[in-house]
């Protein structure tokens, strides 16, 4: 089960509500593949400019700290010639580890410390959107996702775990739109919906300005509106069940149309990944045996939920 937090009352049973293992183990899997994705993509082509000791800026170098102690990286701990190639190294072997379900934990943890030491080993090669590169290994840490899907594993009914995971990655994605969105608010290129039109013409932002550039003003501009509403109307449809579905496609979407479109790195493939504990992965899987009625369904149901509390499997 892992740990499971306690809070007082019905908003307790809220947020530590067992769900179903699947959904848990979609963000292993998820986080590992982008995770090793992003090594083999992002740094390994360009490995002695980023974490070399002659790139572009110096990386692991001490510089000024504004919060002593909050920027380390353990990469100033090791020798400059070959310490971003080991911290790489060990990245790749720990994404690896979390696709398979080996010791997910350990390896979320070696993964975090290796995200983040890339991080302030050499900040100015990195983006705001790197941030949420650091939150999805820490909360694998502490979350149960080798129930299922994991080497070594081997169900034969339904297993659910703890959701207070699920219900985390989804309040980060409520402050991610709903921060994004006032931001934009308040920005006049925003408001009078031109923003888009700028970056699709922007021959450093854009990845196809030529084509892009040439889409009518008007379409551009509604798409810049669509965004902004949709971004502030994700923190209220998203908790809505029936509306949950349609508004995280139109995520999945939004996120894959800006990968293609404009150079925003890894980031939107990370933010995807708190999608996966929200999906009902547990459908696809073939069900060993099906109850013969709506009661059996509602009863095994219950069942399960009482036992995942108490660390039990179904």
């Amino acid at each position: 089960m892992g740990p499971v937090p306690w809070l007082p009352g019905s908003l307790g049973w809220a947020i530590v509500e067992p769900v179903p293992a699947e959904r848990l183990a979609a963000l292993r899997i998820g986080a590992g593949l982008v995770l090793l994705a992003d090594v083999c993509l992002t740094f390994l082509p360009f490995a002695r400019t980023l974490v070399g000791p002659t790139g572009y800026t110096p990386f692991a170098g001490s510089g000024a700290d504004p919060l002593p102690g909050a920027q380390w990286s353990v990469c100033r701990l090791l020798p400059p010639e070959w310490g971003g190639y080991a911290v790489l190294a060990a990245l790749a072997a720990a994404a690896i580890c979390l696709i398979v379900g080996w010791k997910p934990r350990v390896a979320a943890l070696v993964a975090w410390v290796c995200v983040v030491s890339l991080f302030w080993g050499n900040p100015l090669v990195h983006n705001g959107g790197d941030r949420i590169r650091t939150f999805i290994p820490m909360l694998l840490i502490f979350c149960p996702s080798a129930a299922v899907w994991a080497v070594g594993v081997r169900v034969a009914g339904r297993v659910y775990v703890s959701g207070w995971p699920c219900r985390l990655a989804l309040v980060q994605l409520c402050c991610i739109y709903g921060f994004t969105a006032w931001y934009k608010l308040f920005d006049s290129c925003w408001q009078n919906g031109t923003a888009l039109a700028y970056s699709c013409r922007n021959i450093e932002w854009c990845n196809a300005p030529g084509l892009l550039g040439a889409t009518p003003d008007a379409l551009l501009r509604l798409g810049t509106w669509f965004a902004v509403a949709w971004e502030m109307s994700f923190p209220v449809l998203a908790v809505l069940p029936r509306a949950r579905m349609i508004t995280l496609a139109i995520g999945v979407v939004f996120h894959l149309m800006t990968f293609a479109m404009f150079e925003v790195g890894m980031f939107p493939f990370f933010t995807l990944c708190c999608y996966l504990p929200l999906f009902p992965w547990e459908k696809i899987r073939r069900r060993a045996v099906e109850p013969a009625s709506k009661g059996d369904v509602e009863t095994a149901d219950a069942s399960d939920s009482r036992r995942a509390m108490t660390g039990s499997t179904a």
